[in-house]
């Protein structure tokens, strides 16, 4: 079991297991993590600032390093001062400190300097409502589908994934995710009288699913479903005894394939499915190509796997108004089983400084501006069963742990493919290692982090 209280050599093992961890894109893969690193609590008015000091003294070559606070920007100053002294000026747009309210300043034995201090709290009630990417890319998704099939290609090695020459008759939106949890709101259950044909039909829906029809495609912010006999059967392969369906070309997985089922499986033939695609191993060509409106965002979250993961929790969690999950992997003959422990924490800003300007190049002072990422903090653990156990006391914790959460109503259990298990934990221990050594934990859960589209 993989927790956080586990060694070093434990968390060492999992990495090592997920073997493509060092290529997930994204994260800087050096030995240690970045100049500066800061996260902001916008709404809080927090803003905690880490600096690596040991990093800093080895590519400047000076010991001695002074750090100032202006309501706008962090100095930092370091060389042997009377004109042998740079600084570099950060500034932090749109926030306001409070030097004065300094606090928790300490040198660690990481050779980290940290502290966190107050900002000016931002005006809620001016500041303008986020964009709801989801719902942008499912309308962008069906007026492109409706267009023509030869734009949805292949995220890999562009391999069209749907036949040029086949044009869907209806492309339609699907409702959210829990469609199925709120259907009995409205069928009247009648439950002072028999009523028992209401309850039947109410409970029939509830427990229906939306299969497309040949010639339909419905489309999910997260994935669309087609018919089995809208798929070209030279560009997509459905691996024998499981329902991965992978791209014939690269072999790269593009999504599961469900039973048909509902009044559009009445006259299906046997052998018959949909194929559910997801959304980011897709590119629809019509939407890069297109100058007349920018779909930069929307593009991003269309072809990361991160960004997908991050909406696929953020839905689940909006829907089953839950911030935990037991997510497990499906069966799998040739792949190690994975059971995840996720804990959804706040969207927060990360600044971060990953090089400086060396002193070389004979400028006193370097001004510089940081502009802040919006990141999922996640609490995570995890457990793979190929990988070697922790001694006695940390495995007790984690079952421990596990028997709590499984207990616990409040916990939600997901399911996802094994490649996608593997994928999102490979990025959650690449941006737990791109963190300074005390952010890396909390109690018994390492931290990460996962981009949002």
């Amino acid at each position: 079991m993989v927790n956080g209280a586990l060694s070093s050599s434990s968390f060492a093992a999992m990495s090592a297991c997920l073997e493509d961890s060092r290529n997930v894109s994204g994260y800087h893969h050096k030995k240690t993590w970045s100049m500066l690193y800061a996260e902001r609590l916008k709404n809080l008015g927090r803003f905690t600032l880490y600096l690596n000091v040991d990093r800093i003294q080895n590519e400047t070559g000076y010991s001695n390093i002074r750090v100032q606070v202006d309501s706008g920007s962090v100095s930092i100053t370091t060389g042997q001062g009377r004109g042998r002294e740079w600084t570099w000026k950060l500034g932090i747009p749109e926030v306001q400190f409070h030097p004065a309210s300094c606090r928790g300043l300490r040198c660690s034995r990481h050779g980290e300097l940290q502290c966190t201090l107050q900002t000016s709290l931002p005006n809620l009630l001016m500041s303008p409502a986020p964009p709801t990417s989801s719902n942008q890319l499912s309308s962008h998704l069906v007026a492109s589908l409706s267009k023509g099939t030869d734009s949805c290609r292949c995220r890999i090695c562009g391999n069209v994934i749907l036949p040029a020459e086949r044009k869907f008759r209806r492309v339609l939106p699907l409702p959210s995710e829990a469609w199925m949890e709120m259907s009995g709101n409205h069928f009247c259950h009648q439950h002072e009288t028999s009523g028992s044909s209401k309850k039947s039909k109410a409970s029939s829906v509830s427990s229906a699913t939306l299969s497309p029809k040949p010639g339909d495609c419905l489309v999910s912010d997260l994935y669309f479903l087609v018919n089995s006999t809208d798929l070209s059967p030279t560009s997509l392969i459905k691996k024998m005894n499981s329902t991965q369906v992978v791209c014939r070309r690269c072999r790269t997985e593009l999504g599961t394939c469900l039973p048909s089922s509902g009044d559009a499986s009445q006259d299906n033939e046997p052998g018959r499915f949909v194929c559910k695609i997801y959304s980011y191993t897709i590119n629809m060509t019509n939407l890069i190509n297109s100058v007349t409106e920018p779909l930069t965002g929307i593009n991003r979250w269309t072809f990361t796997e991160e960004s997908y993961l991050a909406s696929y929790l953020l839905e689940q969690s909006r829907i089953y108004t839950s911030f935990k999950f037991i997510i497990e992997s499906s069966k799998s003959d040739h792949q190690p089983a994975i059971t995840c422990l996720v804990w959804l924490l706040d969207n927060i800003q990360v600044y971060e400084l990953n090089d400086i300007p060396t002193a070389a190049e004979h400028k006193h002072v370097h001004e510089l501006s940081l502009e802040p990422e919006v990141r999922q903090k996640i609490l995570y653990q995890a457990e793979i069963n190929n990988v070697p156990k922790s001694s006695n006391k940390e495995r007790k914790i984690a079952e421990e742990v596990l028997k709590l959460w499984k207990s616990d109503v409040s916990v939600h259990m997901l399911t996802l493919s094994p490649q996608l298990t593997a994928t999102l934990l490979r990025y959650l221990i690449c941006s737990t290692n791109s963190l300074p050594f005390s952010c890396r934990r909390i109690n018994e859960f390492h931290v990460g982090f996962l981009r949002p589209p």
